[in-house]
């Protein structure tokens, strides 16, 4: 083999790998997406799943071209197309590694969102205890006070 099959079938395996690794940590997402209550989730799940089915393609290309490299079929541009692909690769990995933190920063949000609302939840049922444990202690002390004038009034008629 010369040295541009073998540099080319270097950067294509790389890519195959690079791209393998995308498929993995872009599936994981999908269970992040059942952690919401979106409107348009049907929408959002056939997207995921149609770039992940481009994934796999690109995937398949990948495996293509690595044979087609190891074969030492004739190929136009082979260091070129090595290139692109492996370019590729990692453009897609960025992507799936921007989407993967984006939708952990959501679902922190969202945790963070429920846990402040259980909170609040909390410190209003407190509140409402001790209101009214004030609105008894306000009545106590009306009757207290009634009962106090009533005798007051009952000593001085006497």
């Amino acid at each position: 083999m010369d040295p541009i099959t073998i540099l080319t079938s270097t950067l294509v395996g790389l890519g195959t790998l690079v791209m393998v690794i995308n498929l993995i940590k872009f599936k994981a997402t999908f269970p992040m997406l059942d952690l919401f209550s979106i409107k348009k989730y049907r929408l959002l799940k056939r997207h995921f799943i149609f770039q992940m089915i481009f994934m796999f393609f690109f995937l398949s290309v990948y495996l293509v071209v690595f044979f087609a490299l190891l074969t030492d079929t004739d190929m136009i541009g082979k260091i070129f197309l090595g290139s692109a692909l492996f370019v590729g690769s990692t453009f897609v990995f960025l992507i799936v590694h921007l989407h993967f933190e984006l939708l952990e920063q959501i679902r922190e949000s969202y945790t963070e969102i429920i846990n402040t609302s259980n909170r609040l939840k909390e410190n209003q049922a407190n509140l409402l205890k001790v209101n009214e444990e004030l609105k008894n202690e306000m009545q106590s002390r009306k009757q207290a006070e009634a009962e106090l004038q009533a005798s007051h009034h009952e000593l001085e008629k006497r």
